[in-house]
């Protein structure tokens, strides 16, 4: 499981920019979306970060959150598609998210394009996906609306999912505060593999 606190806005800056991606420093809240993937990971638990930089009055802010990059254990041993189970595939997902509904119920990050993943097809209950595919259906949006949840279960099938509401209503006014300085509607999402 990743420690919040053991990751730095520095750490994963240099991470970005190792692997030849975009970094925005352009102004105040030009967001950096970038999600950190426990490996070795553990099923059904929200071992993974979601972390955030952006400049605020010319000074880096950073927050990191516990989610999930990878579907629960029910998604993966019973798929709702005969291909398999999505997962976000690692790399930099430029300008692929907008604000959007989640179910129709509540507001949150929905692909503007189908995102490529990786699809688990073997029905055994471990992330190890094999099949290239895309999604348009993997959004970044919160499990419980009430208390942060600890098992992933049907919270994810495949989506990036924030464990603690409090910590999605917090990116979220992050991701308002992009569109409200004039940085664009339009998000990336940065995804990486990462060793605790």
């Amino acid at each position: 499981m990743l420690d919040p606190a053991l990751v730095t806005r520095d750490l994963v800056c240099a991470a970005v920019r190792a692997r030849g991606w975009a970094w925005f420093d352009g102004g105040d809240f030009d967001l950096n979306l970038v999600a950190l993937r426990c490996t070795p990971g553990t099923t059904n638990a929200f071992d993974d970060l979601l972390t955030c930089s952006w400049m605020e009055g010319a000074v880096w802010q950073f927050r990191a959150w516990r989610c999930t990059t990878d579907p629960g254990r029910p998604a993966l041993v019973d798929p709702r598609r005969a291909d398999g189970t999505a997962v976000i595939a690692e790399g930099q997902h430029r300008a692929a998210y907008v604000l959007g509904l989640h179910t129709g119920a509540y507001e949150c990050l929905i692909p503007r394009v189908p995102i490529p993943v990786m699809r688990d097809r073997d029905r055994d209950a471990i992330v190890d996906p094999d099949l290239p595919s895309t999604s348009s259906s993997v959004q970044i949006h919160r499990a419980n609306p009430t208390r942060a949840s600890t098992i992933v279960d049907r919270w994810s099938e495949g989506c990036l999912v924030l464990a603690d509401p409090l910590n999605f209503a917090e990116f979220m006014r992050l991701v308002h505060e992009q569109v409200r300085h004039g940085r664009g509607d339009r998000f990336t999402l940065s995804l990486m593999a990462w060793a605790p």
